[in-house]
């Protein structure tokens, strides 16, 4: 055999190799640094990336990891050349934002996290602006509709919390979802009763005011903006 073809040959061999481990790279690779797929996996989880979270995963990313104190830079700064400030002892579902769809939480829930620790938070986040579909994922997937959330005058139920914010359409996944749309606060206040009450608080505040006398003496009034949660409320409750 001639040195050319034994040359071909070998050639032919390692493209061989190349092209049958191609889909293999990253398992022949150095392991990834921890830091930085944790680094990696925050940041792919405060943008609602799902897919890249559950490449992020694959390549070994700890869905639970725990900062430490003292623990070292990931090497992933933002645009100003500076690392991000990540608490000691928190993790990354604490990066998660306000995400559009329940595909993120999703993906970190099959992945092993305990989402009921932060259901309140996740909660309040599907409510700031309304995000449906992440409510309602929510209330299929933990968070009780007698959940308490404290307030000044002692604690509401999310019913409370979603009725005095005018949240219509997710007042009525709440009902859809089977919440018991009467359960009182810690005042002994339905949700309909505590709506009244933010009502009279409204017009209390403009009153007090010149210029929010004004407001209400130009025909405002702040019962519009609970027409349809007044609605719904006293239809559930049989308080028509």
């Amino acid at each position: 055999m001639s040195p050319f073809t034994r040359g071909s040959m070998l050639i032919g061999s390692v493209a061989l190799v190349f092209l049958l481990g191609i889909g293999s790279w990253r398992n022949l690779s150095a392991p990834a640094d921890p830091a930085r797929l944790d680094a990696e996996l925050r940041q792919a989880i405060g943008l609602c990336q799902p897919t890249r979270i559950a490449a992020l995963i694959a390549d070994g990313a700890d869905v639970n990891r725990e900062t430490v104190p003292g623990a070292g830079g990931s090497g992933l700064v933002d645009d100003a050349g500076v690392f991000p400030a990540v608490p000691a002892g928190s993790r990354p579902i604490d990066a998660y934002a306000r995400c559009e769809t329940p595909e993120t939480l999703a993906t970190l829930q099959a992945a092993g996290v305990d989402l009921q620790p932060h259901m309140r938070r996740l909660a309040d986040q599907a409510m700031m602006p309304p995000r449906p579909e992440v409510f309602r994922w929510l209330l299929q997937n933990g968070l009780s509709p007698e959940a308490r959330w404290r307030t000044l005058e002692g604690w509401e139920t999310l019913c409370h919390r979603v009725a005095r914010r005018g949240q219509i359409e997710l007042l009525r996944i709440l009902q859809e979802e089977g919440a018991d749309l009467s359960l009182p606060d810690s005042e002994n206040m339905t949700p309909l009763a505590r709506v009244e009450r933010v009502i009279e608080q409204h017009a209390a505040r403009l009153s007090a005011d010149p210029q929010g006398q004004e407001i209400l003496d130009g025909g405002f009034d702040p019962r519009a903006l609970y027409i349809d949660v007044i609605a719904l409320l006293q239809q559930a409750t049989g308080t028509e």
